[in-house]
């Protein structure tokens, strides 16, 4: 009996299937007529269910069934796809010679190349699909190589010195830090040299000191960064000289000192003249003869000493500390490399047996033992635990992201359900077909890759601007080969894992009864029990990143809102260094503040001036205290030290608690000081301190006549640290002077007569900067505002990932059910019943999914409380918003489809298979 057939009343239709009946049988001709035919019903029956969803959609009968024919592919792949899997068939021989695995894995390979080409074609096919799919994948990968090249610059790149991995930070530190990464801890130079002759642990070692220096030239005085180097300091960092040579010695030929230039000072202070050789810069009303220019690539190399500022010129050591002085304490680092195969620890005992009484200074502070720290520990500093938490941020927002494409790649495989089952039946393996899936993600993840590593191209400069002086300089930061194959395999992942539950999904499909397989999913939910559960996966994902965000952002906004202890607004500050030639005595210095003061009082719009040296948020003097004539005691808390003139503490609006301020007859006879009620709770245990004598530094005993409020000298939300204030003419380093001005109008407009004024004084002397005590404070939480741009930007990123996988979750759901929502609104269910029931499931599936990631919101919020101070973990404000975004997020993805739902007509719906 032959086999009946319908007819294909559309002829593009009809020539689709000819040619694939032709195609079967020209390429096996063992294949009976009547399974020929059997498959092409069964191709006819998926190209007709295809066309008509596109029709209830809105196509008309020609387009959708052209749309239909370009989705399922050509039938020449077709019929390769069956032989295909009439091969493989062949290949299940245990013993197998070298010829057929050749063709085994040529076989593959053309498989490859298939699922590739066919993969493109589907892809182009839904372009809209495509396109988020895509965009989606771009910003996961592109947030990843971003942060990433900060990690890998910071954390891996080796440093760009000789032998980096055994160049170490050599300081002095008290007993009870041994073993800890602390820089700049001062050490005395002849403690230094007596380490470089007895030390067998160290192949080199090199001592320098950081000091600022007022350069005098034709555009008139300027403010420069000198280091004072011994020998070995460019031999030790591995500087190479662009001009002349790198070694200053104390004389040159005609008895001036030496100095190395900077590439940057150079070229833009000199004008980069290459006849700079031999010419005398006065430098504090020094000579110092330029013998030098270091390479350009040099210039990051040391600025993580003191401070963020490179240093403008290298000049030798004993022209900033003379020989005398090699007792001091001083402002000495010391560099050592070590030996190969000697530990730091092995080092830093060595050197603590070479440390002896004889060489410190009478005075100096005892139970201070060698600290000897890797230098790349060193210049990362606390910066680690920030950079690996931002990491994984990150990795959360790719999680996210593969998910959402692994929800819309498994409504995708639902709406092809009828292709797969007709692949099935005609001979397809379902690994092939997962293959194919498969392939399509890696694909997205590809283009995505592309699109997302020239955003991080472009965003890396923004990243490193925001970081400032938190991302180490010394080597860096863009996108490199490894940055580039980290993303890429980052994407290649994430686009696997995407992959991985549509491709799951394929072996789920039964074989038997393949025809009828799209008209059962609707009533199975293993589907969208899968859909759902990686949804509350993308919100559980989110509610870590929104929680942290939130936290942040609640640490940022009550320590900018918490209380400093004096008023900081239309405060001008205007900073100065005093040269060292000229000004040679405190009294002196006090005459140059005296002046200024004069003539800046006469302003208009000036209310209040003062001079002080550490004024809150820029520079400042710690030291150790001792109270009541004793020795210092070092179980007490060291005390920030400040200078002032009469007027300091009106001027800053601090608040006087007992006694009284300094005034300006303070400035001679006895020493007298002012402490802040922090001090007098940690040095006399909260009782009366007037009339008590009190020393900073060793220094003379001041007598107590004030008691002010506590000041917040580096962060607002800090602990109350002792504070001392003494006069100015009783200040042993008074060449940092700053002038803090209180006006009645907007402060920088007072900054060009406050300059006038201070050249009016000695013109020889130049203001390092002019800013307001409010930018001060914005520079000390850089650190908060960085991370916390950071994470708000990635938070935003994850959760506009997270809202579209819900809306299309929920669109996908409704699509579903459409037949069901017919029913319903068939037998009286109001609008208002369906939107309730599609937007309450989304508000469920919200709830579950904070659930889960509430848990590991509270240990995310308090790691980061352990590296930014003032922050609160768990922060129930911060909670409280992360739950309720996420619960808008989750009603708002779900009311669009909501909406779409209601307005079906339900004679459609129920018409609809």
């Amino acid at each position: 009996m032959g086999h009946k057939r319908r007819g294909a009343t559309h002829p593009e239709l009809r020539k689709y299937l000819d040619q694939f009946t032709k195609l079967l049988a020209s390429r096996d001709s063992r294949v009976p007529d009547r399974d020929r035919y059997r498959l092409r019903d069964e191709v006819e029956q998926h190209l007709r269910d295809s066309a008509r969803q596109l029709r209830r959609n809105g196509w008309s009968e020609k387009d959708a069934i052209v749309e239909a024919l370009s989705r399922f592919g050509t039938a020449e792949a077709l019929v390769r796809e069956l032989n295909d899997a009439k091969r493989r068939s062949r290949l299940t021989s245990p013993m197998v010679s070298g010829a057929s695995l050749m063709r085994a894995g040529l076989i593959w390979l053309e498989g490859l190349s298939q699922d590739i080409r066919y993969a493109v074609r589907s892809l182009l096919g839904q372009p809209t699909l495509t396109c988020v799919a895509a965009l989606t994948f771009a910003l996961g990968i592109g947030v990843n190589a971003a942060v990433f090249s900060a990690v890998e610059a910071t954390l891996i790149r080796p440093l760009p010195f000789p032998d980096a991995e055994r160049l170490v930070d050599v300081t002095l530190l008290p007993e009870g830090a041994r073993g800890k990464s602390a820089g700049g801890s001062l050490v005395p130079r002849r403690a230094f040299e007596a380490w470089q002759q007895g030390s067998s642990s160290f192949e080199a070692m090199t001592v320098f000191t950081a000091d600022n220096a007022n350069l005098v030239g034709r555009d008139g005085p300027a403010h420069v960064r000198l280091y004072g180097i011994s020998s070995g300091f460019f031999a030790l960092l591995g500087g190479q000289p662009l001009l002349g040579h790198l070694t200053p010695v104390e004389r040159a030929v005609s008895g001036t000192a030496t100095a190395v230039l900077s590439y940057e000072f150079w070229s833009t202070k000199l004008g980069g003249d290459p006849a700079v050789l031999g010419q005398v810069l006065r430098l504090d009303g020094k000579p110092y003869e330029v013998v030098g220019v270091v390479a350009p690539e040099f210039r990051h190399a040391i600025t993580w000493v003191g401070s963020a500022r490179p240093p403008d010129l290298w000049v030798p050591l004993d022209s900033v500390f003379p020989a005398e002085e090699r007792t001091s304490q001083g402002g000495h680092w010391v560099l050592g490399r070590l030996r190969p195969g000697v530990s730091p620890q092995q080092a830093a005992s060595e050197l603590e047996a070479l440390t002896t009484e004889q060489m410190r200074e009478p005075g100096y502070q005892e139970g201070w033992v060698p600290n000897v720290t890797p230098l790349r520990s060193l210049l990362i500093g606390d910066v680690r635990q920030p950079l690996l938490m931002m990491m994984g941020a990150v990795g959360l927002v790719l999680l996210i992201a593969s998910a959402n494409v692994a929800n819309l790649l498994l409504a995708r495989s639902v709406s092809r359900q009828t292709e797969i089952t007709v692949r099935l039946a005609i001979g397809a393996s379902p690994l092939r077909l997962a293959r194919q899936i498969v392939a399509e993600s890696l694909l997205l993840a590809l283009m995505g890759a592309v699109v997302g590593l020239l955003a991080a191209w472009a965003t890396v400069p923004i990243l490193v601007l925001l970081g400032g002086t938190e991302l180490p300089t010394v080597v860096g930061i863009g996108l490199n080969y490894e940055v580039l194959a980290v993303a890429l395999a980052a994407g290649l992942v994430a686009g696997l894992v995407a992959g991985l539950a549509p491709a799951l999904r394929v072996r789920r499909v039964a074989i038997a009864g393949a025809v009828n397989a799209h008209r059962n999913e609707t009533q199975t939910r293993r589907g969208q029990r899968m859909t759902d559960s990686l949804v509350v996966a993308q919100l559980a994902l989110t509610v870590l990143l929104v929680a942290a965000a939130a936290v942040l952002a609640e640490g940022w906004t009550s320590m900018m809102r918490a209380d400093p202890g004096f008023s900081l607004s239309r405060l001008l500050v205007a900073e100065v260094v005093l040269p060292d030639n000229t000004y040679i005595s405190a009294d002196r210095n006090v005459a140059f503040a005296q002046g200024v003061l004069e003539r800046v009082r006469a302003v208009a719009g000036v209310e209040l001036a003062t001079v002080a040296t550490g004024i809150p948020f820029s520079g400042y003097q710690i030291s150790s205290v001792s109270v009541g004539g004793r020795e210092p005691d070092n179980t007490l808390p060291w005390a920030w030290v400040s200078a002032v003139t009469a007027d300091y503490f009106k001027t800053l609006g601090i608040s006087l608690r007992q006694g009284r301020v300094l005034t300006d007859p303070d400035a001679g006879g006895d020493v007298l000081a002012v402490i802040d009620e922090a001090a007098v709770h940690a040095y006399f245990g909260g009782q009366d301190p007037l009339g008590e004598p009190i020393s900073v530094g060793g220094a003379v005993p001041a007598t107590i006549v004030g008691v002010v409020g506590n000041v917040r000298q580096e962060m607002p939300g800090e602990a109350a640290q002792p504070h001392v204030y003494i006069p100015l003419a009783a200040a042993r380093f008074s060449n940092n002077l700053q002038l803090v001005v209180r006006s009645s109008a907007e402060p920088m407009s007072l900054a060009g007569v406050i300059r006038a004024a201070i050249a009016d004084v000695d013109p020889d002397v130049p203001i390092q900067e002019v800013t307001t005590v409010e930018l001060l404070m914005a520079e000390k939480m850089a650190r908060h505002r960085f991370y916390g741009a950071l994470l708000s930007l990635f938070a935003a990123v994850g959760l506009v990932i997270a809202a579209a996988g819900v809306y299309s979750a929920m669109t996908y759901a409704v699509w579903r059910r459409t037949r069901e929502i017919g029913v319903r609104m068939a037998i009286g269910a109001s609008p208002r019943d369906v939107l309730r029931l599609i937007m309450g499931r989304a508000v469920l599936l919200a709830l579950i999914g904070l659930s889960a990631g509430g848990i590991g919101a509270v240990f995310a919020t308090r790691l980061l409380s352990g590296f930014l101070d003032g922050l609160h973990p768990s922060s129930p404000l911060a909670l409280g918003a992360t739950a309720l975004i996420l619960l808008c997020v989750g009603a708002a993805a779900s009311w669009i489809p909501g909406r779409r739902a209601v307005r079906l007509d339900p004679v459609q719906s129920l018409r609809q298979e």
